[in-house]
């Protein structure tokens, strides 16, 4: 199953992203935007130092920082490698799953599911705000999300409270497997079901195929706890690491 999830998530990522294969890492990057979660490398086969150079070379000169996504299962080494190369442990978080069968749904607060018409500049700007960000979704970005929605790649729900957009969620990923990700909430409107609930939309949408699997990692306890709520098990870790500047 990590192999699955591994896999999937390199599909979907290179899609609408820069991507370059250096030995056994796939590195993909956003052209137009530097946030750390949207460029990244995944070890895809057996891990060696040798192509870290490299690696690390084509991220600069793009003007990212070196980063990876990775389970430890699937690469028990590379933890050591970039350790001794000065690599910082961004975060060691649970990877969970969840099928048709073990789904429970929360419905508490109103959500719409956009299609690639619709004015998506909102949703944006809702979830760059749930991170932290006051930055606006630039047009690229916007484009970017458009042509997911699109092509079926992605789905992508906003969810409000009295009318006044709360938070958001996407999946990304096919017909079979697809992350659950950019799951946020603005401050005031935390701990009322806004994630839940729009977690809870684009799951019943990919659930109409019963034999499918839906996956994320967790930021931290309480985000585990909700995601729990909804279905989800344990079935791993994501480890993140990223080169100090």
């Amino acid at each position: 199953m990590l192999e699955r999830i591994r896999d999937s998530q390199i599909r979907a990522a290179s899609a609408n992203r820069l991507t370059k294969q250096i030995g056994p890492f796939v590195a993909m990057l956003s052209l137009h935007d530097d946030l750390p979660w949207i460029n990244y490398a995944v070890p895809n086969g057996g891990v060696s130092d040798e192509f870290l150079g490299p690696l690390e070379a084509f991220f600069r000169e793009h003007k990212r920082r070196p980063r990876f996504e990775f389970f430890p299962d699937l690469a028990p080494e590379l933890e050591g490698l970039l350790l001794a190369r000065g690599y910082t442990k961004q975060g060691q978080l649970p990877l969970m799953v969840c099928d048709a069968s073990s789904f429970q749904p929360v419905t508490g607060v109103p959500v719409e599911v956009l299609s690639a018409s619709d004015d998506l500049t909102i949703l944006g700007g809702t979830v760059r705000r749930a991170f932290g960000s006051e930055e606006p979704p630039n047009e690229e970005e916007i484009a970017t999300t458009r042509e997911g929605l699109e092509s079926g790649r992605m789905r992508a729900a906003l969810a409000r409270v009295d009318g006044v957009p709360a938070g958001g969620a996407y999946t990304v990923g096919d017909a079979m497997i697809c992350e659950l990700a950019g799951v946020g909430t603005l401050p005031e409107f935390r701990r009322r079901g806004v994630a839940s609930s729009a977690s809870s939309a684009l799951m019943q949408e990919h659930f109409r195929n019963p034999d499918t699997l839906v996956w994320l990692s967790a930021g931290d306890d309480v985000a585990k706890a909700v995601y729990e709520r909804l279905g989800f098990k344990v079935i791993g870790t994501q480890l993140n690491y990223i080169q100090d500047n």
